[in-house]
This record gives C-alpha cells, sequence and structure tokens, in this order.
C-alpha cells in the first residue's frame, strides 16, 4: 500500500473541508484579524502569538514546526524585523467546523515599500477561539 506524505494528507483534508463552505464564520472568527495584524505597522510578535493557543504549532514547508507562545512570540518576531511586514490578501476562504482554508497573496512589505509577492494556502485548527495549528503551503505557479 502506498503511503500518502503528511502534505498531501492534509491538501486532501483542506479540499474536503472546503466542501462544505461557511466563509461567513471564517471571515468573523480570529484568523481574518490575525492574518491583517501582519501588516500592521505596531504589529509585534506578542500580538500575533496572542491569537494562537499557548501550546500552538506553526508549520511552513519543509521547516522545524514552531511550538509554543513563546517559541513563536519570538519567531514572529524575527519575521518582523527590519521593519517587514506581511499584506495578506484573501483569494479564498472555507471553513468547516474548526478547520479553516485561507488561500491568499502574500507581499513582503519592507519599510513601506512592497517588494515579492508569493501564493500561499493556509490551513488553521481553532481550539477555544484560538489557533492551535498554522500551517502554511507555498503554491507553485
Amino acid at each position: 500500500m502506498e503511503q500518502i506524505s503528511r502534505r498531501a494528507a492534509l491538501a486532501g483534508f483542506a479540499l474536503a473541508a472546503a466542501s462544505a463552505t461557511d466563509v461567513a464564520a471564517a471571515e468573523a472568527g480570529p484568523i481574518a484579524e490575525f492574518l491583517r495584524l501582519w501588516s500592521a505597522p505596531d504589529a509585534t510578535g506578542a500580538r500575533l502569538a496572542a491569537f494562537m493557543s499557548e501550546d500552538a504549532e506553526f508549520r511552513y514547508e519543509r521547516k522545524p514546526p514552531v511550538i509554543g507562545r513563546a517559541a513563536l512570540t519570538a519567531a514572529f518576531d524575527g519575521y518582523l524585523a527590519g521593519g517587514k511586514r506581511y499584506r495578506m490578501e484573501p483569494l479564498e476562504t472555507h471553513a468547516k467546523g474548526p478547520v479553516v482554508f485561507h488561500y491568499r497573496h502574500e507581499t513582503l512589505i519592507t519599510n513601506g515599500a512592497a517588494g515579492h509577492t508569493e501564493t500561499l494556502a493556509g490551513i488553521f485548527i481553532l481550539a477555544g477561539g484560538q489557533i492551535k495549528i498554522w500551517e502554511n503551503f507555498l503554491v507553485e505557479a
């Protein structure tokens, strides 16, 4: 029997979850505000990590996961260092229960100047009104 990679399994799960869509719930939840905050001039790792549960995980492609609010705060501060911000333009958002699938364009902004834009797919799992798991996948053109 062929094994399915973690990435393929999550992608399949996201597509299945997206088949029963409740975009209004996703947009009203913490995800939309969390993603908007990444472009705010006053964004900090602590403000971003406050959206995450104490034992939350952030995963991006093949990098090791960042686990726990203290580690997330430090990682998010690293992403924001040097005046960097990230404009996240939603393309599609789907939710089913605690799972939110978010497809977006993400533009790096450094000291107010727009730079490189990438397309990403994010899977969020919520628990108790906070983000428990956030996993991003780069969508290649």
